[in-house]
């Protein structure tokens, strides 16, 4: 391989390596964020998140894998959109500045380059990751669940899926309905003079498009919210029913040393901006995983359907521990759904 032959070959790679890195990185970022949200929703709520369909109502069917809408309107005395004030959620979770949420159609990352801060701004490594405000939508109580429309030939799968039958799909019991918000943190170099300060702070603003006023500067850093959209919307679902078995399967798997690496691992993951030490956590978290691996494409759909189907009520007891199912959900988006 020699003359201008050679030189193209080494361009052609050079351009495969820099897209195959690029691919690398938006992939962790994506299963950062959807790690982050399945971890808060399901330890917090019960709760699945919800990363496409939106709005969702009390009584939709609606499919696991990919949230299509199977059917609406099923239910005569269902109306939605009645949205009630619940506990937010607050206080936050430590997620990778560099994560997968969009604000205004544009990705964080992006949003953090076009400020253009230059040498005398860091920003921090974690952002924080909040839901606030959250309100709840639901069905009137678990028996409304049961009067649908049989007159209606879509709606018959709603029989399949309370018997607890493998069909894929959720119904649709309650919506948490809301915003995802991030606050972020940056430092200042000792030697940035005040003017310096100013400039940076308004492009800060001007690239998150925000109010520069709500910036909250100090001497030596800045601290500032934006949220990933301008009005509320659905943030996840609870189903009608749950598997308990399953549940209870899982939390006995978490107990104990594996669990607590786990809980490390995954929240490890979560915050980490490098993509090589992303992937040893990655692997790292698969080998903890063991056998459970074979269901990375599948825990969703087997926590919603079984033999012993539960309302979320009758979830309560020392067999079902939540945050440890949302720590072994939140490694399996992280392994690679």
């Amino acid at each position: 391989m020699g003359g201008s032959g050679g030189f193209k070959a080494i361009g052609v790679f050079l351009v495969s390596l820099f897209f195959s890195n690029a691919a690398a990185n938006a992939d962790e970022q994506i299963s950062q964020y959807k790690a982050a949200m399945t971890k808060v929703f399901l330890e917090k709520y019960a709760a699945f998140p919800i990363f496409i369909k939106n709005p969702l109502f009390p009584g939709d069917v609606v499919a696991i894998n990919n949230e299509e809408l199977v059917a609406r309107g099923c239910y005569k005395k269902i109306a939605g959109g009645n949205y009630k004030g619940t506990q937010d959620f607050s206080e936050g979770i430590d997620v990778s500045s560099d994560i997968d949420a969009r604000i205004g159609g544009v990705v964080i990352k992006k949003r953090i380059a076009d400020a253009d801060v230059g040498a005398d701004v860091t920003f921090a490594e974690t952002a924080r990751l909040s839901v606030s405000p959250l309100s709840l939508d639901s069905a009137p109580d678990a028996n409304a669940l049961l009067d649908w429309d049989r007159t209606q030939s879509k709606c018959h799968i709603i029989d399949q899926i309370l018997a607890g039958e493998p069909t894929g799909l959720f119904l649709v019991s309650e919506v948490l309905h809301g915003k995802v918000n991030f606050s972020f943190s940056v430092s200042f170099s000792s030697s940035i003079s005040a003017k310096a300060k100013s400039d940076l702070l308004l492009k800060i603003a001007r690239s998150f498009s925000i109010d520069e006023a709500t910036i909250g500067a100090s001497i030596s850093s800045a601290v500032f919210g934006v949220s990933t959209s301008p009005d509320n919307m659905t943030l996840a679902i609870r189903p009608a029913r749950y598997n308990r078995e399953e549940l209870a399967r899982i939390t006995l798997f978490m107990r104990g040393e594996r669990g607590a690496k786990l809980e490390i691992a995954v929240e490890s993951a979560i915050r980490e901006r490098d993509i090589g030490i992303f992937e040893k956590l990655r692997i790292f978290t698969q080998e903890l995983m063991g056998d459970e691996i074979k269901n990375r494409t599948d825990w969703a759909r087997r926590m919603a359907y079984g033999k012993e189907m539960v309302s979320l009520q009758q979830l309560s007891g020392e067999e079902i521990d939540m945050q440890k199912v949302a720590t072994y959900a939140a490694a399996m988006v992280i392994v690679g759904e």
